[in-house]
C-alpha cells in the first residue's frame, strides 16, 4: 500500500475512532500524522528489526503487539517533552516553529 492510500485507511480509522468513541473531536491531519510518528519508531525498533528477520509474519505479530504499546508512549512523551520545551522557551519556540513559516504562509494565502 503506497503512502497516500495507508494516509486515507488511517484517517478513515480515525473517523471511525471519533464515531465509536463517544465523539472526540480529532484534528484528522494532525492523529493521522501521531500514527505515522508512532510507525516510524517502530521501524527504528532492534528487537522488533531482529524479530522481523527471523520470523514469519504470523510469529512477528506477536513481538510486534508487544512493541506497540512501548512506541505509543515513546512518541508521546518525545512530543509532550517537545511541546513543553516549546512553550517554556521562547527563543526556542520561534527558531523551530519559523521553519515553517514560509510554507504555512503559502498554503494559507492562497
Amino acid at each position: 500500500m503506497d503512502l497516500h492510500k495507508k494516509y486515507n485507511f488511517l484517517s478513515y480509522l480515525i473517523r471511525e475512532i471519533e464515531i465509536t468513541s463517544g465523539g472526540n473531536d480529532f484534528d484528522i491531519d494532525v492523529a493521522t500524522k501521531a500514527a505515522l510518528q508512532v510507525k516510524d519508531i517502530l521501524l527504528k525498533d532492534e528487537k522488533l528489526k531482529a524479530s522481523a528477520k527471523t520470523n514469519a509474519l504470523n510469529d512477528f505479530r506477536f513481538s510486534y503487539d508487544d512493541s506497540v504499546d512501548d512506541a505509543l508512549l515513546n512518541g508521546y512523551e518525545q512530543s509532550d517533552d517537545l511541546y513543553a520545551l516549546l512553550l517554556n522557551n521562547d527563543e526556542l519556540k520561534k527558531k523551530v516553529m519559523h521553519a515553517f513559516i514560509e510554507d504555512v504562509y503559502k498554503k494559507l494565502s492562497t
